[in-house]
């Protein structure tokens, strides 16, 4: 997420970050502990005698109650342990550990016991002997075990207001949205106050086989709430389901909330976790063997919690439930907990994951309001006798951005039995009279500006409100005033542009484009096609895109002199199509002038004088094509902020410069590559990787060269090189490799003070290869133009005497939203203006 996107978020979460201004005097909290293990239960419903206040514990067995009246004790209650009675002595605050006494049916056979105190050791350990058993039988056990399948997935996707403090709930400024706080939900867990805000609903069929090996999901149909044209639902459903992946017990590592846990049976599973046996009981008349894993480590990505493994010899998964520990670095995750039921199929006798429950608590601090989230998997219809034809393992993309797949309310009424409650149903009515209200409207509005930087009037939005006023050497305070229609106006047509003027110049700048959609889409929505002609007269830096803005404060802050700018006039037309498979096609023209601004001069090398040449222009062609294979993203109504995942995305341009034509002084051919990937390591984070390549052919002056991108700001420029100045290389032919790994807080968490700062660590490193052949080299008197300079000494280099490097180490989330990098360069220490060492700032919201 950028700052602009992470700005509604921020704000969201700090007010329910707010704690209720008027505590209670009498309070209890404590912890619940199984009486045999001690280890936490979590879920047990804690209340008065009188049942009319409760709570329930965390994942971590934790409980905290406020009693508006005058209590003597406190009843606790889950199901496989006996209720209990605990008094309360104190008037005013008491903390206390409940021991809850289990109720179960023992069986014959198998020797139940528990070692946890004495000193743990996996060497003639019953427990570890039978895990690995376990581990040993997962092949057998996992999906794969199914020749072919076919099933219905229905799944329900929830987030809930946690604990948002009354007093703002009754303000007078939300006093006409109060309808959304009495629609609570008391029952789904007791002694907290959730409120669903959002809601979705799909339903899959899934097709499985092995014989070619080979799965494939196809949507049936699919309900969420909308909250208007500003909010795009599309892609809160897309960050919440990368969040929610998917979790296979039989994988080694499971991925959720965009880390890698260690499973309990994976096949290192012996050396992380100490797995204990509880005791043996029936269900079903399934013979089960109840284990309880716990980390060695209590810092790492692992879980804790119970296993219930078959009796029958095939040691199967059959229902697990786990949490993980107040001690992990999760970010805005303070929590989660999985619980995940397996049936038998009828056919083959063995096991199938047919019911699966993943339930979080989101928050900026450790207690307090937050968000409550709760992803609900159900199957039904399993069949394993089935042969699902070719045909049904073919990719439907059409469900990534069609709303042909909307259902009503009954279409999923067989499916909502048991895992949906009144105030949930409530919640789509209730946004539904939300979308009506013009004050929402009008506040949804305000987010979008938020987001975008566009305030909408109707037909007409006005923006980026960001670059309204900025200032810069060579024209000084500058003005603009941009503006754009939207589908509102034409779902054909569309026209965008602005208007500006710099102070010290005392030149106006302009831009205009129209665009023609092809699909009868939005030119600014997932999938684009369309046509578009521009003008643009604006000022850039060299080797910035032609559109470069900065949006970011950070980046808007100089620490090095630049008055090197070009005046640019640009002749644009374009063309997109994205196709449902995330491989995008553009073709262009482009016609340009440039035009030396500030201290920037074009001095031809066969001049001895200081004859200037006043301008260039290049008349080009181009293709590109762009592959990101499973692209996931947020979709605001003009920008689109991509999601990590595992999958790469490449990029493949060509482009030729053609004499001749419409004034165009070169002939040239280039070619640019780029591909960009996230390996996971666990436990140790994340790499992201992105490799680049060009070829540039023929003689040119040095702004038609590849001109690397610096960074002469306080922001940390997560694309370009932060220790290189502007304008300092310039190549023919290149290649470059950016590196940055996220360790997630791997070693802070294991530092004892640094681990409660819940602080980040990571590293970085670019590496810059790139030359300039003869014919390019201002050296050798056959470069069209000298290299600019400041008072006779050369600012720009190329690097044809060895590579650029530097290499930096950062700290994230501190104070929750700040990063702190320090940068050292390695090579090309001589070049005018340069430091070996630096700090760069950044702003953002981390998971």
């Amino acid at each position: 997420m950028t700052l602009k996107q992470q700005t509604c978020f921020l704000l969201l979460f700090s007010i329910m970050a707010i704690t209720c201004a008027y505590a209670q005097e009498q309070s209890v909290e404590g912890v619940v502990l199984d009486s045999v293990t001690h280890t936490p239960i979590a879920h047990v419903s804690v209340f008065d005698a009188g049942k009319k206040q409760g709570t329930r514990t965390n994942a971590r067995g934790e409980f905290e109650l406020l009693l508006k009246a005058p209590c003597d004790s406190l009843v606790f209650f889950t199901s496989g342990y006996q209720r209990l009675l605990k008094a309360i002595t104190s008037r005013t605050h008491q903390k206390m550990t409940v021991l809850l006494p289990r109720q179960y049916e023992q069986l014959e056979g198998v020797t139940v016991g528990s070692n946890k105190h004495r000193h743990y050791s996996n060497k003639n350990n019953p427990a570890v002997d039978f895990i690995r058993q376990v581990i040993a039988h997962k092949q057998e056990n996992d999906m794969g075990a199914f020749r072919n399948a076919r099933f219905n997935s229905y799944e329900k996707l929830c987030l809930y207001l946690d604990g948002f403090p009354h007093w703002i709930a009754d303000s007078k400024l939300l006093k006409r949205y109060h309808f959304l706080f009495e629609n609570k939900d008391t029952t789904k867990y007791p002694g907290k106050e959730l409120t669903p805000v959002y809601i979705q609903e799909k339903l899959f069929h899934n097709y499985y086989s092995t014989d070619p090996d080979r799965k494939n999901s196809l949507l049936a149909g699919q309900k969420k709430v909308d909250y208007g044209e500003f909010i795009d639902t599309k892609g809160v459903s897309t960050i919440l389901g990368r969040l929610y992946e998917d979790i296979n017990i039989y994988d080694n590592a499971i991925v959720a909330f965009t880390r890698q846990f260690m499973s309990p049976i994976a096949d290192g599973g012996p050396a992380y976790y100490q797995y204990y046996i509880v005791d043996t009981v029936k269900e079903n008349n399934v013979r089960l063997l109840k284990l309880y894993v716990t980390p060695r480590n209590t810092n790492a990505l692992l879980f804790t919690g119970n296993l219930f493994i078959t009796l029958d010899g095939h040691y199967t998964v059959y229902k697990w439930n786990m949490h993980t520990n107040k001690h992990m670095n999760l970010g805005l995750v303070r929590g989660f907990t999985v619980t995940q039921d397996f049936s038998q199929d009828s056919a083959s006798h063995k096991y199938y994951l047919s019911h699966s429950d993943v339930v979080t608590d989101f928050g900026l601090t450790k207690k307090g309001s937050g968000l409550f989230g709760e992803r609900v998997v159900t199957v039904s219809d399993f069949n394993t006798t089935y042969r699902p034809a070719d045909s049904l393992f073919r990719k439907d993309w059409r469900m990534e951005y069609d709303t042909g797949y909307d259902r009503p309310d009954s279409f999923f009424t067989a499916y909502r039995e048991k895992v949906m409650t009144a105030s949930e149903r409530q919640a789509y009515a209730n946004i539904d009279s939300l979308n009506k209200m013009k004050s929402y409207q009008f506040a949804t509005k305000l987010v979008n500006m938020g987001a975008t930087g566009y305030f909408s009037f109707n037909k007409v939005d006005v923006g980026p409100l960001y670059t309204f006023l900025s200032y810069n050497s060579v024209e000084g305070v500058k003005g603009r005033f941009g503006a754009r229609t939207n589908s509102h106006f034409s779902k054909r047509y569309y026209l965008d542009g602005y208007l500006a003027y710099g102070t010290k110049d005392r030149q106006w700048k302009q831009f205009g484009s129209i665009a023609w959609s092809l699909n009868h889409r939005s030119v600014y929505q997932y999938p684009m096609h369309y046509v578009k002609f521009s003008y643009r007269h604006d000022t850039n830096i060299p080797g910035m895109d032609d559109e470069y803005v900065e949006s970011n404060i950070l980046m808007a802050i100089k620490t090095g002199t630049n008055n090197k700018y070009l005046y640019n006039y640009i002749y644009r037309l374009d063309y997109l199509h994205e196709f449902g498979n995330h491989i995008a096609i553009r073709l262009g023209f482009k016609n340009r002038q440039q035009l030396p601004a500030g201290g920037l001069y074009f001095l031809p090398q066969a001049t001895s004088g200081k004859d200037t040449t006043s301008s260039i222009t290049t008349s080009e062609i181009s293709a590109q094509i762009r592959w990101a294979p499973h692209e996931q993203f947020y979709q605001t109504q003009t920008d689109r902020y991509r999601i990590s995942n595992k999958y790469p995305v490449m990029t493949l341009t060509l482009t030729h410069g053609i004499r001749q034509l419409f004034k165009g002084q070169y002939n040239y051919n280039r070619i640019d590559a780029t591909i960009k990937k996230r390996f996971y390591v666990v436990p140790l984070g994340y790499t992201d990787v992105k490799a680049t390549g060009g070829w540039v052919t023929g003689r040119l002056p040095w702004p038609l060269l590849a001109i690397h991108e610096g960074n002469q700001s306080a922001g940390y420029n997560g694309t370009g090189y932060n220790m290189m100045n502007y304008l300092e290389f310039v190549s023919d032919h290149y290649a470059g490799i950016n590196i940055d790994h996220s360790f997630k807080g791997f070693f802070f968490d294991r530092i004892p003070l640094l681990k409660k700062l819940k602080w980040r660590e990571g590293v970085s490193c670019r590496i810059l290869w790139g030359g300039l052949r003869n014919e390019n080299k201002p050296v050798t008197g056959n470069a069209v133009f000298s290299f600019p300079a400041n008072n006779n000494v050369p600012t720009m280099f190329s690097l044809n005497n060895g590579p650029y490097i530097e290499a930096g180490a950062g700290i994230s989330r501190i104070f929750k939203v700040l990063r702190v990098d320090v940068l050292k360069r390695f090579t090309y220490l001589n070049n005018p203006g340069v430091s070996p060492w630096t700090i760069r700032w950044g702003l953002g919201l981390e998971l």
